[in-house]
C-alpha cells in the first residue's frame, strides 16, 4: 500500500493518498467485473489480483504452455494454434517498465522466441512459405532486429513477386536495427535475398 500511494499519490497526505486509493482500487474492481471474475484486494499490506479459472487470461495461459515439454506440445496442433494466435500479440505489456515485472517479460519474450524458432525449422513449416511467413513476423514483435526473422520475411515476399514490400521490410529493418545497435546492417538487400 506504501509503494502505490507514493508511486502515485506522493503528493498527497496519508489519509488523502488512502482515500485515493481505495476509490481507485473499486473502480478497477468494478471495471475488471465487465472482464470476468477478477478482484483486486488487500492481503495485510500486499495486494493481490484474484482470477477465476473461467476467466481466460492470455499471459496465464502461455505460462501454462511454458511448463509443457516441448515435444508435447508439437503434437497437440490445438495447443500450437493456441500458442501461436497468444504469441502473435506480441511482447507482455510493451509500454510498462517497471524493475519488478522484467523478469516476466523476459521469460515470456525468451521462451516466444525459442518456441518460433525452432519451429521455423519442423518440416511442416518448412513447406509452408505461409505459416513461416507468419512465425518470423511474430519473432519480429518479439526481437526487432532479428535477422532471421528478415531473411526468411524479405525472400519468401521477394519470391512471392512482393519485391517492393521485401525492400519496404528491410529499410524498417536497417533503420530500427542502426537505432537500436549504433551501427549500419552489414548485408545488403541483393546480398540478403539471394
Amino acid at each position: 500500500s506504501n509503494v502505490i500511494d507514493d508511486l502515485l499519490w506522493s503528493d498527497k497526505d496519508k489519509k488523502s493518498a488512502r482515500n485515493n486509493r481505495n476509490v481507485s482500487i473499486n473502480r478497477l474492481n468494478n471495471v475488471l467485473e465487465n472482464v470476468g471474475d477478477i478482484r483486486i484486494y488487500s492481503d495485510g499490506n500486499f495486494w493481490k489480483i484474484e482470477v477465476n479459472d473461467d476467466t481466460f487470461v492470455d499471459y496465464f495461459a502461455v505460462s501454462k504452455i511454458m511448463n509443457i515439454p516441448e515435444q508435447e506440445i508439437l503434437k497437440n496442433k490445438h495447443i500450437i494454434s493456441q500458442l501461436i494466435e497468444l504469441l502473435s500479440f506480441g511482447q507482455l505489456i510493451p509500454f510498462t517498465q517497471l524493475e519488478w515485472i522484467d523478469s516476466y517479460k523476459a521469460k515470456y519474450s525468451n521462451f516466444a522466441l525459442d518456441f518460433l524458432s525452432s519451429n521455423l525449422e519442423r518440416e511442416e513449416v518448412k513447406s509452408n512459405p505461409k505459416i513461416k511467413l507468419q512465425l518470423a513476423n511474430i519473432i519480429s514483435l518479439f526481437d526487432s532486429v532479428n535477422e532471421e526473422a528478415l531473411n526468411i520475411k524479405c525472400n519468401l515476399l521477394y519470391a512471392m513477386g512482393k519485391k517492393g514490400l521485401a525492400k519496404f521490410i528491410y529499410n524498417n529493418f536497417c533503420n530500427e536495427y542502426e537505432s537500436i545497435l549504433g551501427e549500419k546492417y552489414p548485408i545488403p538487400f541483393t546480398k540478403l535475398i539471394q
